[in-house]
C-alpha cells in the first residue's frame, strides 16, 4: 500500500512516516494541498493522510479537490489534525468527503488500526457529483466560517507562543547578561572538561582571564588542558596536574592557588577548583571555576606589610619615648654643666692652669650635647625653628660643599623637576638630613660611582599614594637621593632607622645619623621610603610638604650687638633648681634685675595677685601642672604687650604645632650659652613687641553649641579669648568677672531675640561695642539698633575663619 501523507510540520511528517513504513506501508510526502495534488497527477497513492491548516491550499480544501476529480476520487482520504476538535469540525469533513477524521497524537496501534479499517472499506467509492457540491453549500458555508475561525485562533495562539517565546527569550538574556556581569566583575570565569567528547568549553571570562579568543585553543580536549598548564608557574603546574589526575581517576574535587602568566604575559595570581560530574555511576566530565584574584593578594600582602611597618613604627615609637626622656633630663645636667663651665672659663685667665681643663670640659659637653640634640630629633621632640625655604635654593647653596664632600671618583648630578620647591623645614636640619645621606652614599661607593640629588613637586591622593603609604593627600616635595653602591639586604633595610643601628665598625658610626633624619622628617609631616638591592644601589625619597608661602627672611644679625641690660626686670620660671640659679646667675650678670620662680601658678600669683610688672618673662615649656606654653597664653591674656621668651630641651609635642620663626612667642633651646640669653633678651626688648598682634576678649552669646565650639578655636588660633553663653543669664554671669572688647550676639533664640539680649545687657550698664550675628542679616535695621551700641552685623553663612577675620577688621 502506498499511502501520501500532507503536513506542513516536518516533525510530523518524519513520525507518521515512521510509522507507516514501519508497518510496512510505502510513504509519498507533501507540504500543502497544491503540493498534493501535483504528485497525484503524476503518480497514484492508495491513501491520503492529510492535516488540516496548511499553507497555499488546506486539508478541507484538498479533500473536496480530491473528491470532486473523478480519477481521485476513489482514493481513501483521512484527515489526522490536531487543530480542528469540535464536532462540527469532524462533519464538515466526513461531508466533504473525508473517510476518517483522527485527532492528534493518537496511538500508534489505534492509528495504524484505523488505517487498516479504511482500506478495507475503500470499494465504498464516495464522490461528489456537481448537484451534491450544489447541495452542500451551506457545509461550504460553514467549511468557510469554521476554517476562518480556526485560523483567527491559530493566529492568536502562534502570537501568545511567540510573545512568551520572546519573553523567555528575554529573560534569558538578562540572565545571561547578569551572570557575565557578574563573573566579570568577580573576574571568575567557568569551564567544562567532557572526558567522553574529548571537549572544553570555556565561559567568556575565562577567555580573557587567560588573555584567548576561541580561535586560540585547540578542539582536542587534551590539547586544551595541555595549553592551560603552559600557563601556571612551574611550581604550581605540577600541584594542578596531580589535582586534576586525581579528580578525574577518584573524583577528589580540588581547590589551589598559584602565579599565572597570561598570554600575553601579564603576571596573575589565580584560584583554581573543580569537581567530578557523574553519569551511571561514572565520571563523564569535570566542571569547575578560575578567578583572578591577583588584588585580593596583593591587598594580603600589602596588609602583612603594613602590620610589618607598624610594628616597625612602634618600636620606634617606644625607642623614641625612653631616647626622648633621657634626653631631656641630660639637656638640664648639660645646661648646668655648660654654664658653669663656660662662667668659670671667662672669669679665668688663659695663662691659669685649670683653663684648659675647663676648655676640655665645655668641650665634652658640647658634644655630648650633639648627642642628645640626635636623640631629640629622632624622638621627634627637638623643638624646631620651621621657617619657609626653598629646596632647590639649599641644594644649590650645598652643591660646592657636596662635590669636595664625595671626592672625584664619584658622578655627581643634581636634577631640578619643579624650579620652586617651598617647603617648612628647620634649615639647618634639612642640610643635616641632605648631608647624612650623601655621606652615605660615599662611603657605600668606595671605588666610586654615581649619585644623584632630583627635587620634583607631587601630589599624593588616596588613591595614588606612591608608596607613601604614611602621608596623607596633598602636594609635597619630593627629594630623592640614589647612589650605585653596595646597597642593603632585607634586615638591613627593616632596621634602618633604628638607634644604635649601624653596619659600619664601632669606632665609625654612633648608629644616630638615619634614625636622626628619620625623626626629622616625621616632624615637619614627611614621609620617607627606601629602595635598596644589594650589589646595586640605594635610594631614599624623601616626602616635605609643599607650601604656596613665599620663604622667610632669616633673622638680623645680632653678634655684634651690646647684649648688656639696664636693670630691666626679668622673671625666670624654672622647675628644676639648678638650671633656675644658673639662668638667674646670667642674667644678674648681664646687668638685669631677676626673679626667679619655680612653677607657673607662682609666677602667675606674683604678676596678677601681686602686680609685680617684669618686662620680660622666660619660662621652660615642660613643668609639672601647668606648662610653659599656657602660662604664656593666662599671661598674655591678662597683659597683652608683655614679652614672653619659651625654653625647653625638647616639646613633648605641647605646643600645637612647631614654633615659626617670626611667630607670637619665640623660644630659646636648652643648653644655652649667657650670650646667647643675652642676646635674646635684648632682641626682644628692643623689638617694641612686634610679634604679639592684637589680643581681643569676647563673649559669644548664641544656643548652637557647634557654632560656638568652631568659632572660639578659630579665634583661639588667632591669639584671641572667646567666653561661651547660650543663654542670656550665663551671659550676664560671665559679663560680672570679666573685661571685654565686645560681644556677639545671635538675633535668634528659642524664648527670645538677640535684640532683648542686647537690651537686658545694656541695662546692666555693660557699654562694650555688640555685633549681631545671623543667617539672614537683610532681617537687621543695623540704624535702629545703633542706639543699643550695636556697631555691626555679621551673616553666619561665612566660613568661620572668615567671621573671625570680619570681627578683627570691625574690632581692630
Amino acid at each position: 500500500m502506498k499511502a501520501l501523507i500532507v503536513d506542513d510540520i516536518e516533525s510530523n511528517l518524519y513520525l507518521l512516516k515512521s510509522l507507516l513504513e514501519g508497518h510496512g506501508h510505502e510513504v509519498i510526502e507533501a507540504t500543502n494541498g497544491l503540493e498534493a495534488l501535483e504528485i497525484l497527477a503524476v503518480e497514484s497513492a492508495d491513501l491520503i493522510i492529510s492535516d488540516i491548516l496548511m499553507p497555499q491550499m488546506d486539508g478541507f480544501m484538498l479533500c473536496q479537490e480530491v473528491k470532486r476529480n473523478p480519477k481521485l476520487c476513489h482514493i481513501p482520504f483521512i484527515i489526522y489534525t490536531a487543530t480542528y476538535t469540535g464536532p462540527q469540525d469532524e462533519a464538515l469533513a466526513l461531508e466533504l468527503g473525508a473517510d476518517r477524521f483522527l485527532i492528534k497524537p493518537c496511538d500508534p496501534a489505534a492509528f495504524i488500526t484505523e488505517v487498516n479499517d479504511v482500506l478495507a472499506n475503500s470499494p465504498s467509492i464516495h464522490t461528489l457529483s456537481d448537484e451534491s457540491i450544489a447541495a452542500s453549500a451551506d457545509s461550504l458555508k460553514l467549511y468557510n466560517e469554521r476554517l476562518v475561525n480556526k485560523l483567527g485562533e491559530k493566529v492568536l495562539q502562534l502570537d501568545e507562543e511567540v510573545q512568551e517565546h520572546r519573553k523567555t527569550i528575554t529573560e534569558l538574556n538578562r540572565m545571561e547578561d547578569l551572570l557575565n556581569a557578574s563573573q566579570t566583575i568577580s573576574k571568575l570565569g567557568g569551564w567544562e572538561w567532557d572526558l567522553e567528547r574529548s571537549e572544553m568549553y570555556w565561559t567568556d571570562q575565562t577567555y580573557t582571564i587567560y588573555e584567548l579568543a576561541p580561535e586560540d585553543i585547540p578542539s582536542n580536549g587534551l590539547e586544551f588542558f595541555n595549553l592551560c598548564m603552559d600557563h601556571y608557574a612551574p611550581e604550581d603546574r605540577f600541584r594542578l596536574q596531580e589535582s586534576m589526575k586525581r579528580c578525574i581517576i577518584y573524583g577528589e574535587p580540588f581547590t589551589l592557588e598559584g602565579n599565572f602568566i597570561t598570554a600575553r604575559g601579564k603576571h596573575l595570581f589565580v584560584f583554581m577548583s573543580g569537581k567530578p560530574v557523574y553519569e551511571n555511576g561514572t565520571i563523564t566530565k569535570i566542571i569547575g571555576m578560575v578567578q583572578d584574584v591577583t588584588e585580593r593578594r596583593r591587598a594580603e600582602i600589602e596588609q602583612s606589610e603594613l602590620k610589618e611597618q607598624l610594628r616597625q613604627t612602634q618600636k620606634l615609637e617606644s625607642i623614641g619615648q625612653l631616647a626622648g626622656g633621657i634626653a631631656h633630663d641630660f639637656n638640664n645636667l648639660l645646661t648646668v654643666i655648660l654654664g658653669y663651665a663656660e662662667d668659670i672659663s671667662q672669669n679665668m685667665s688663659s695663662g691659669n692652669p685649670l683653663f684648659k681643663d675647663v676648655e676640655e670640659i665645655i668641650k665634652a659637653g658640647q658634644r655630648a650635647l650633639g648627642l642628645t640634640s640626635q636623640l631629640l630629633s629622632f624622638s621627634r621632640k627637638q623643638m624646631l625653628q620651621l621657617q619657609t625655604i626653598d629646596m632647590v635654593d639649599v641644594i644649590d647653596e650645598m652643591n660646592k660643599m657636596l662635590i669636595r664632600l664625595i671626592g672625584e671618583n664619584i658622578d655627581f648630578s643634581v636634577v631640578t623637576v619643579d624650579p620652586k620647591s617651598h617647603v617648612k623645614a628647620d634649615r639647618n636640619h634639612l642640610e643635616q638630613v641632605i648631608m647624612n645621606l650623601v655621606i652615605n652614599a660615599k662611603e657605600a661607593m668606595p671605588n666610586g660611582g654615581k649619585l644623584k640629588i632630583t627635587t620634583r613637586n607631587i601630589q599624593i591622593s588616596d588613591s595614588v599614594n606612591r608608596g607613601y603609604r604614611e602621608s596623607l593627600p596633598g602636594n609635597y616635595v619630593e627629594l630623592c637621593i640614589s647612589d650605585t653602591g653596595c646597597g642593603m639586604d632585607s634586615e638591613t633595610k627593616l632596621r634602618l632607622f633604628e638607634p644604635f643601628f649601624t653596619t659600619k665598625e664601632k669606632s665609625k658610626g654612633t648608629g644616630l645619623g638615619l634614625s636622626t633624619m628619620y625623626g626629622i622628617i616625621k616632624q615637619v609631616g614627611g614621609d620617607i621610603q627606601v629602595h635598596s638591592e644589594s650589589g646595586v644601589g640605594s635610594t631614599f625619597m624623601i616626602l616635605f610638604p609643599l607650601t604656596d608661602d613665599e620663604p622667610s627672611e632669616t633673622d638680623e644679625d645680632l653678634h655684634a650687638i651690646d647684649i648688656s641690660g639696664n636693670q630691666e626686670l626679668i622673671m625666670v620660671v624654672e622647675d628644676d633648681p639648678a638650671v633656675c640659679e644658673l639662668i638667674e646667675m646670667m642674667i644678674l650678670k648681664l646687668g638685669y634685675r631677676c626673679l626667679a620662680v619655680r612653677s607657673a601658678a607662682a609666677a602667675i600669683r606674683s604678676i596678677i595677685t601681686d602686680e609685680v610688672m617684669p618686662e620680660l618673662v622666660i619660662t621652660d615649656i615642660i613643668m609639672p601642672g601647668m606648662n610653659g606654653k599656657e602660662l604664656a597664653d593666662q599671661l598674655l591674656e591678662h597683659n597683652p604687650d608683655l614679652k614672653v621668651l619659651l625654653m625647653s630641651g625638647y616639646s613633648d609635642n605641647i605646643l600645637s604645632q612647631n614654633i615659626e620663626i617670626g611667630s607670637s612667642i619665640p623660644f630659646m633651646q636648652k643648653p644655652f650659652t649667657r650670650y646667647e640669653v643675652g642676646m635674646r633678651i635684648k632682641k626682644l626688648l628692643n623689638a617694641g613687641n612686634p610679634n604679639v598682634p592684637k589680643h581681643l576678649s569676647m563673649l559669644m552669646i548664641d544656643d548652637d553649641e557647634d557654632l560656638r565650639l568652631l568659632f572660639s578655636r578659630q579665634c583661639k588660633k588667632q591669639g584671641h579669648s572667646l567666653y561661651e553663653a547660650e543663654s542670656l543669664a550665663s551671659a550676664l554671669h560671665t559679663l560680672t568677672s570679666t573685661v571685654l572688647d565686645a560681644v556677639l550676639i545671635d538675633l535668634n533664640f528659642p524664648d527670645t531675640d538677640g535684640i532683648t539680649v542686647l537690651r537686658e545687657i545694656r541695662k546692666q550698664g555693660y557699654k562694650m561695642p555688640a555685633i549681631m550675628v545671623s543667617g539672614d542679616i537683610s532681617r537687621i535695621d543695623l540704624e535702629a539698633l545703633k542706639p543699643l551700641g550695636c556697631i555691626a552685623t555679621l551673616e553666619k553663612s561665612h566660613l568661620i575663619s572668615e567671621l573671625v577675620k570680619q570681627v578683627e577688621r570691625i574690632l581692630l
